[in-house]
């Protein structure tokens, strides 16, 4: 489970939300929710009695008509990395859209260990799950073919620390530096990707406020359309 499920709710209310999951039917019938929504008067979290949770591994099908980047930024910050591939399916899916915001690639990277790739010359070396390297690798692809340009999301102050470009970029050309020469001279080395500098050298600049849907590991919240 997250840290965002432990931010909110306690060990017995944890317990009951995983027993009592529910899944939408049919997902044009329902939208993700806030967790200002589910704010209640007495300034405690109440979940309505209709909230459902669209699965990790149906996350992009519902995505494909969710196209608000504060819910992606939710889903992939909420995301349990131990999950593996189906979580490498959704991030894969985001980095691939043209309206992928910046912010939300230079998340991805931080996440998915980006700089420890650039210092990894094998697969079998990876202490890290090589899943990670799918979508790291689209990211890679598009640092000359197409770059992420959508540049709107204000990142929230409580997440900065995941967003420190210089030192992601130093980490990284300093990984792949010694990987270099750790083969002696005259042999060409490079990790399992190249350093993204345009990405980490990209100015976060988004001016559009957050919206902080609900989004736990086990995949977004939603409601029915109308409520």
């Amino acid at each position: 489970m997250s840290s965002a499920v432990h931010s909110y709710l306690g060990a017995r209310e944890e317990r009951f939300f995983l027993e009592s999951i529910t899944v939408p039917s049919k997902f044009s019938d329902y939208r993700p929710i806030t967790w200002k929504e589910c704010q209640g008067d007495n300034g405690l979290i109440e979940f309505p009695d209709n909230m459902e949770t669209v699965l990790i591994d149906e996350v992009v099908e519902f995505l494909e008509t969710q196209r608000d980047q504060s819910l992606w930024y939710s889903i992939i910050s909420n995301m349990n990395y131990d999950y593996g591939e189906p979580v490498s399916h959704v991030a894969e899916w985001m980095l691939q859209q043209d309206d992928c915001d910046v912010a939300i690639a230079v998340l991805a990277y931080s996440l998915m260990s980006g700089e420890y790739f650039c210092g990894v010359q094998h697969e079998t070396e990876c202490c890290v799950s090589v899943e990670f390297l799918k979508p790291l690798r689209i990211i890679e692809a598009r640092e000359t073919t197409r770059p992420f340009k959508e540049n709107a999301l204000k990142v929230p102050k409580r997440d900065l620390y995941l967003f420190d470009q210089s030192e992601m970029l130093e980490i990284s050309v300093n990984a792949a530096a010694r990987l270099a020469s750790s083969q002696g001279t005259g042999t060409k080395v490079t990790g399992l990707i190249s350093v993204p500098e345009n990405l980490l050298k990209t100015e976060l600049k988004g001016t559009v406020p957050l919206s902080s849907y609900v989004a736990f590991d086990t995949g977004p919240m939603v409601v029915p359309i109308g409520q």
